[in-house]
């Protein structure tokens, strides 16, 4: 544990990092003041091969700008970072280990990175590293002060674990903040209603079709409390699905009428596999068991005809004819919806039929049955 001022500093700027990760330069600035260094960089990159990598997030503490984007352009492969990723993730690397400074001053590296703003020595530390995706930092320091010693070493080490657990920390509440901004947002495009059930029959997340189709059936009743109908049978038969399929059972079904008798609504219970609720746990929504499907048989959402042109090359008109027949209309009543003869609908049909390599209605319905479930925006 580090005690001691400035670390004691130090690890309060880390941990609050996780949470606004803009601290980050402040972070690395702090560090590298703590060892009389002039700067320090946090950056992650995505590895595209053994010599190319992009950095897609950096966070500079102090160094020069120019002289970052040469590295970025030139040298992210370079010598001190090939001999970091040598070593174990969290392990302290000394740069005059790895390349002493006269030798360094022979490199590009050095003319077009390190020489314009007089620094000599590196301490880098690998935070992680996949095949794919690496985060890691360094601390520089100028010739003047010279190479970093092994008390200083050791330091850093103690301070390994604590960036590590903030990185990992920041990544998971960003994924909750991205699940809330994008996946919610997909969630709530759909024509089927999608609720999020814990064992107890609480909803942890319901989409804004589910609460339609609840509000316009009038039996389904759902909220933080739970999900219940308006009869004390059907609430009973929900409620056993959803605690069989929490249980490992794979799926349970069961119609519920409207309150007027007019129609019913369709509840599909299902299991959440092993990755779904990794990404469910990483987002916060650790109780999530069982996923509630809610769908209406007599629910006509159409589908989107401009989708139907850029995914299957349509034109225009034969989209239209397609979006319609699709939606189970016969060519008659294509005919007068669209204002167009039966035979040209069966022109157009022809042509949709030989685009999607189907021969009957119900092929062409399959095939773009992903279109009919997502509202446009």
């Amino acid at each position: 544990m580090l005690h001691a001022e400035p670390w004691a500093g130090i690890l309060d700027l880390v941990y609050s990092a996780a949470a606004d990760r803009e601290q980050w330069s402040s972070v690395m600035q702090a560090i590298a003041r703590s060892l009389h260094a002039p700067g320090g960089i946090l950056y992650g990159k995505s590895v595209r091969s053994a010599s190319t990598s992009e950095v897609f997030f950096e966070h500079n503490g102090g160094l020069d700008e120019t002289c970052n984007a040469a590295y970025k352009a030139r040298h992210v492969a370079g010598v001190w970072t090939v001999a970091m990723y040598r070593k174990p993730i969290g392990h302290v690397v000394l740069s005059d280990e790895i390349c002493p400074l006269a030798e360094l001053r022979r490199t590009d590296f050095y003319d077009e990175v390190l020489k314009p703003q007089d620094v000599g020595h590196s301490a880098m530390i690998a935070l992680a590293g996949e095949a794919s995706f690496r985060v890691a930092f360094n601390v520089c320091r100028d010739t003047r002060r010279g190479p970093f010693d092994e008390n200083e070493r050791r330091n850093l080490a103690l301070l390994v674990p604590h960036l590590r657990r903030s990185l990992l920390l920041g990544f998971r509440l960003e994924g909750y903040q991205e699940l809330m901004r994008a996946q919610h947002h997909i969630l709530d495009r759909l024509n089927i209603g999608i609720v999020l059930l814990d064992r107890n029959q609480r909803a942890v997340f319901v989409n804004r079709k589910a609460e339609a189709l609840a509000e316009t059936h009038g039996t389904l009743r759902i909220s933080s409390d739970g999900v219940s109908t308006t009869s004390p049978p059907a609430t009973s038969r929900l409620h056993r699905h959803v605690r069989a399929v929490a249980a490992g059972q794979p799926v349970a079904a069961m119609s519920l009428p409207s309150l007027d008798r007019s129609g019913s609504l369709s509840l599909v219970v299902t299991s959440l596999s092993r990755s779904d609720r990794s990404v469910l746990f990483d987002a916060g929504m650790r109780q999530a068991s069982v996923l509630l499907f809610l769908i209406d048989p007599a629910d006509d959402a159409q589908i989107p005809a401009a989708s139907l042109v850029e995914a299957f090359g349509l034109t225009v008109g034969e989209a239209r004819v397609a979006a319609l027949l699709a939606s189970g209309r016969t060519i008659q009543e294509g005919s007068m919806r669209l204002g167009l003869s039966q035979n040209t609908i069966k022109t157009h049909l022809r042509s949709v039929y030989a685009k999607l390599g189907v021969t009957r209605q119900a092929e062409l319905a399959a095939r773009v049955a992903m279109f009919r479930i997502v509202s446009m925006p």
